[in-house]
């Protein structure tokens, strides 16, 4: 019988061929995008060390000159899902770690490779979150899955004014927090809208005013301190999930918003499209890397997913409540209004809701 090299590896009670990238547990396949995939091969082969993000993304992304800065976050978060916020850790400033005691290399014999290509087709496991409160259990369950039978497929949801309450831009509040007169951010506004600086330029001149005022990471608790949840968030996200839908986050706002009030943003979505703000070891800002994916870039971001999960755009809802949502509500299926600021949006939505309740959205999306 001839045996490879060790490359296939047992976490757990999962079995990963790391050279077919293919993740079993008791010989039914488990449902997995390549990405995370590649990533997990890059953890296991660690062997408990730490990954350097740079290292991750040059091997999973290593042709693509320009990467989506929340790419690498939205494959971990994936992983997550199956082993358990627990299992990957983020270590700052260092890079990933896979934590798994009985993780383990196996050998795999010749009838045994050519046996992965008669894997069981039966049910295969999708799983939200697994081994997250018991590192040591070795055969988790996985959590019961209802397949999707709705029209719809992605939910693509706005966050500054929609499932956040209390402000309209959060970009506004930073503006303000540091004591600078609005007009200065308005005319900075002005000259991207009218195309006369990219995006990342706009963020660029934010980022120099906002290090000239010592901005530091410690100073988001006040500047997020009036910012509230829409009311039944959970609930109503919940409720997507288990009726299978993909979820993501398409925001021009700021990552560090997202972190303080949704501290659990990662598991909830399967994309995340966001603004990042880079701070020093000392806690001064030192840059902000921009999503490619505002305002005109939302139905890029929502054609993205797309194509990825193979969806069409019609089988994709957009909840939102400003301009630059106007853009990416003109190719999706469904349009609603929350508690909408843009009397554009207003008028070409299909749903218009004006009570800050997040529940109030399902009966549109899982009517059938």
């Amino acid at each position: 019988m001839n045996l490879r090299p060790h490359r296939s590896y047992r976490i757990g009670g999962y079995t990963f061929d790391a050279d077919n990238l293919l993740l079993t547990r008791s010989k039914v396949r488990v449902k997995a995008e390549l990405k995370p995939l590649m990533i997990l091969r890059a953890l296991v082969e660690a062997r408990g060390g730490v990954v350097p993000e740079e290292v991750l993304l040059q091997s999973t992304w290593p042709d693509k000159p320009f990467i989506a800065p929340n790419s690498l976050s939205v494959a971990i978060s994936k992983l997550r899902r199956i082993f358990g916020k627990r299992r990957i850790l983020n270590i700052p400033r260092r890079g990933y770690q896979l934590v798994a005691p009985s993780l383990r290399a196996i050998a795999v014999s010749q009838a045994q490779l050519e046996s992965r290509g008669r894997l069981s087709t039966r049910a295969p496991i999708q799983t939200t979150k697994l081994e997250s409160d018991n590192l040591a259990a070795s055969t988790p369950s996985a959590p019961n899955m209802v397949p999707n039978e709705h029209r719809f497929r992605l939910v693509i949801f706005d966050l500054d004014g929609t499932l956040f309450r209390g402000l309209d831009y959060s970009w506004r509040l930073v503006w303000k927090y540091l004591g600078y007169d609005d007009q200065i951010r308005r005319r900075a506004m002005q000259r991207y809208l009218l195309r006369k600086t990219s995006y990342q330029e706009w963020c660029d001149y934010c980022c120099l005013k906002f290090v000239e005022k010592g901005l530091r990471r410690a100073d988001f608790k006040k500047i997020v301190a009036p910012v509230r949840l829409t009311k039944n968030f959970h609930p109503a996200i919940g409720a997507l999930r288990r009726a299978g839908l993909v979820l993501a986050l398409i925001s021009g706002g700021i990552d560090v918003f997202l972190s303080r009030k949704i501290p659990d943003a990662e598991e909830l979505f399967d994309y995340i499209f966001i603004n990042k703000f880079v701070f020093r070891q000392n806690g001064l800002l030192e840059k902000v890397v921009a999503t490619p994916f505002d305002f005109a870039g939302k139905r890029e971001g929502a054609q993205q997913i797309c194509r990825e999960r193979g969806f069409r755009l019609e089988q994709t809802v957009l909840v939102g409540e400003g301009l630059n949502d106007v853009d990416v509500a003109e190719a999706v299926g469904l349009r609603i209004a929350y508690a909408p600021r843009s009397q554009r949006l207003r008028e070409m939505a299909d749903v218009v809701i004006r009570k800050n309740d997040l529940s109030l959205i399902l009966p549109h999306i899982l009517r059938g």
